[in-house]
């Protein structure tokens, strides 16, 4: 079941309807294989994206293997910077360091939107047993906070909701945790009995499929 937060059936919508992309420059950090870059461009933003664990061969973006730590580019060279659920893969002891860098290639007045997931909600209880990210998504708040609190960057807008993950069956969901991190295989395999059985308790039946909820929280920062 859902919680109190609203519910959005499509998370990407939320950065797309408070920020015009078209004619900017546009870096998205820790992008994985291009997918919201290659949405983006047909947008007619700018784009590149970085990422310290290429994968995929996606031929349509410019993709540079960089830490978030240690962004490739020069001063002032984005309009807009994102971090579309990957602040909170940063090393704990570089995230500071990386919303540092996200000012310093940001142009002034630039924005910089960040989305990641709490540790709350039906997907979170499912798989935290597998890999419990709560410390480290707490930390990603915690540092864009600070960040807003000294100044650095001005909120324009935060907000908490519900997204939700729909799987046709256990096997599914398996393949999703496994694409995001490979390592997750082996306690997968060690816990099939365990995380099949909470699979089919904690998921809502909707139209054949087994949904789950996991609440996310977004912000849009201004960079002063």
């Amino acid at each position: 079941m859902t919680n109190e937060f609203r519910l959005i059936e499509n998370p990407f919508s939320i950065f797309t309807s408070c920020v015009d992309v078209d004619g900017k420059r546009l870096l998205d950090v820790g992008c994985g294989d291009g997918g919201n870059l290659v949405k983006l461009k047909s947008l007619g933003a700018n784009v590149v994206g970085v990422e310290p664990h290429l994968r995929g061969n996606n031929s349509d973006v410019e993709i540079i293997k960089s830490g978030a730590e240690e962004l490739p580019f020069a001063d002032d060279s984005f309009d807009i910077v994102c971090f579309f659920y990957s602040l909170h893969h940063v090393p704990a002891d570089m995230m500071n360091r990386a919303l540092s860098e996200t000012h310093r290639v940001l142009k002034s007045g630039g924005k910089l939107y960040a989305i990641d997931p709490r540790p709350n909600g039906s997907l979170y209880d499912l798989s935290r047993d597998i890999d419990d990210e709560a410390a480290v998504q707490q930390q990603a708040y915690e540092a864009l906070q600070s960040f807003i609190t000294k100044g650095d960057f001005k909120l324009d807008w935060d907000d908490h909701f519900n997204e939700f993950y729909d799987y046709a069956n256990y096997d599914d969901y398996v393949i999703d945790m496994i694409n995001s991190d490979a390592t997750r295989n082996i306690l997968l395999d060690k816990m099939a009995t365990e995380q099949s059985s909470l699979f089919h308790t904690l998921g809502e039946a909707v139209n054949g499929m087994m949904r789950f909820y996991l609440k996310c929280y977004a912000c849009l920062l201004t960079k002063t």
